[in-house]
């Protein structure tokens, strides 16, 4: 077995990696589907940040421009902030109240010298330049990345499986940061219910999250993982 990660914020606490289920220290099996995935590859880019005598510093080149990536039908009225794994029921995650319709989202990446982190997370009408209100509350993640989706779907699937069966269905999550910081999976067995993920800014945590606004009507919600100006921790 291999150590603990106990001063890291990034990854779960009680976490600990298998060294044969997950192959080499220096690479990791492509077609490795199981959830210590996720946290083995945190784990190689966290020593290589420490290895490096390339100091990530600060986010000098700021954050880039808004990535649209994909859209949501928020058919109830409800968004559903979640941790996309250990969220079983809504009222355990951030719901935000919005009008119905179909939401673009995008993000921000905060750039560092040589990485790129999740800094903001948008979910807005389409074709709207919003601006940003009060604070709603906080969406909290124990697994590193934040899911969107429509409340009432995510209740009626919850409602016709159990435990097991949620957390089994859920697992798909863990391919979203092989690629990219972000993706969308569908959470299927008796519906279908869509949820785009973000890997969420340096990890585990509680993020704010602000209405956006356009003429004092809301029209979508805004999470921040990344104040701007912030320094590379690891």
């Amino acid at each position: 077995m291999l150590e603990r990660f106990e001063s890291l914020r990034f990854f779960h606490p009680f976490m600990v990696l298998d060294s044969e289920a997950m192959g080499s220290r220096d690479s990791l099996p492509p077609d490795a589907k199981h959830e210590n995935a996720f946290y083995w590859k945190a784990y190689l880019n966290w020593k290589r940040d420490k290895l490096s005598l390339k100091e990530p510093g600060k986010s000098d080149l700021g954050e880039t421009d808004w990535i649209s990536f994909t859209e949501l039908e928020v058919n109830s009225g409800k968004l559903l902030f979640l941790d996309p794994l250990h969220v079983n029921k809504p009222e355990e995650g951030l719901i935000v109240k919005l009008p119905r319709g179909v939401y673009s989202l995008l993000i921000r990446e905060m750039q560092y010298t040589d990485r790129k982190r999740v800094s903001r997370l948008r979910v807005v009408l389409p074709d709207k330049d919003p601006e940003v209100g009060k604070l709603l509350g906080t969406t909290w993640t124990d697994i590193a990345m934040t899911g969107v989706c429509d409340c009432e779907a995510f209740a009626g699937l919850v409602d016709t499986v159990d435990i097991e069966e949620l957390w089994d269905i859920r697992q798909p999550v863990f391919d979203i940061v092989d690629i990219d910081n972000f993706g969308t999976v569908t959470l299927e067995k008796n519906l279908e219910v869509k949820m785009p993920v973000v890997a969420a800014g340096f990890g585990d945590g509680e993020y704010p999250v602000h209405e956006l606004l356009s003429r004092s009507a809301r029209i979508g919600a805004e999470v921040e993982f990344i104040k701007p100006g912030t320094q590379y921790p690891f």
